[in-house]
């Protein structure tokens, strides 16, 4: 005998079915939203940055370059660095080698940086720890950053000259 339900049933299934239509209409609007918030919120933009570093206008080196994003004007994200030859020229990286920075404004902060760890008082990241250094130790501090740079869209050149 086939199932018949009775008249108040058939109403508690057709409001079971609009409930579930809607809920699941619900949920799949959710999941679209979360993923471009997330989707938002992981593809920050990055424009190459490269330049040069100079001492009193003459190449110093080898040495670092970190941008910190400057969450006071806001930009957030992780920190770009790259690293300098005695030529003193640099390219940005955040996610992967030469890729650049976070477009923005950045506390710039420059540091000597030693091959010879041995000789010298290099840290294992390569930092030079107080001694003669070409760079001035000033420009290291980054609780108390002396330079600043925007990153705008696009290719940025972004050279600094020092000064003893």
């Amino acid at each position: 005998m086939p199932f018949d339900p009775m008249p108040g049933d058939r109403v508690r299934l057709m409001n079971h079915h609009f409930s579930a239509s809607r809920q699941s209409r619900s949920v799949r609007i959710c999941l679209l939203l979360g993923i471009g918030v997330l989707s938002a919120c992981s593809s920050s933009e990055i424009a190459p940055v490269s330049g040069r570093v100079t001492l009193n206008g003459e190449p110093v080196g080898p040495g670092t370059v970190m941008f910190m994003p400057d969450s006071k004007r806001g930009t957030k994200g992780k920190a770009a660095t790259g690293h300098f030859g005695e030529d003193g020229t640099y390219q940005l990286g955040t996610h992967k080698e030469d890729d650049g920075a976070l477009i923005g404004h950045h506390k710039v902060i420059i540091r000597p940086r030693s091959d010879d760890d041995a000789e010298g008082g290099a840290d294992a990241e390569g930092f030079v720890h107080p001694r003669e250094t070409s760079i001035p130790l000033k420009y290291g501090n980054p609780r108390v950053p002396e330079l600043e740079f925007e990153v705008q869209p696009g290719a940025n050149q972004a050279d600094f000259d020092l000064s003893s």
